[in-house]
């Protein structure tokens, strides 16, 4: 686990360190990349995704799934931004009368390259305990790879598979260390 996270940790600062290429930078020197000037509306993007599904489960109960994850982010340079995402989500089970619900707050960096991207968040979310009828908040530090594709002059479409470097199998409330997902954002510079 820890070689997997050491070699993971090299290619994303590799990325991040040797990335100086995008549609807006093109013929620019690297200290070209500043965004100082933008107005706070080039600077600022919003976005975010959601998931619903409801069906029958491998037991034969019926549920309802329902996630929101709105997030805002800040251009630190033009390929560099940083922001947060909030998510919540809730497993409806209406036949055995239960509700899990899980909700949480995920600071993340992003380094755009062309249309990829590497990113990194930290995950902290609140969700029932395994053992018990608390809540418990669990800790993600998922890292990845990125494509993005423009949709207009300010908005994108963008997916993202990442992998949590801190999934413990046997005290994780989650059933896998991979997480891919698919957003739109807007707003700000696109590239």
């Amino acid at each position: 686990m820890k070689a997997l996270l050491v070699i993971l940790s090299v290619c994303v600062i590799t990325i991040t360190a040797s990335a100086q290429y995008n549609k807006k930078s093109k013929g620019r020197t690297p200290s070209q990349n500043s965004a100082a000037g933008l107005p706070l509306s080039e600077r600022l993007y919003f976005g975010g995704g959601g998931g619903f599904s409801a069906g029958t489960d491998t037991y034969g109960n019926k549920y309802t799934y329902i996630s929101i994850s709105p997030l805002v982010g800040y251009r630190l340079t033009l390929p560099w931004s940083a922001g947060v995402q909030v998510m919540y989500s809730t497993y409806r089970y209406p036949q055995l009368g239960y509700n899990l619900n899980q909700y949480g707050i995920s600071p993340f960096t992003q380094y755009r390259f062309g249309k990829l991207f590497a990113q990194v968040e930290y995950q902290a979310i609140s969700a029932p305990s395994l053992n018990s009828d608390m809540r418990q908040v669990y800790s993600r530090l998922p890292m990845g790879l990125g494509f993005t594709q423009p949709i207009g002059p300010r908005a994108a479409i963008n997916a993202v598979a990442m992998y949590d470097v801190l999934y413990n199998k046997r005290t994780s409330v989650f059933p896998s260390p991979f997480i891919v997902r698919v957003y739109i954002t807007a707003g700000g510079i696109s590239f």
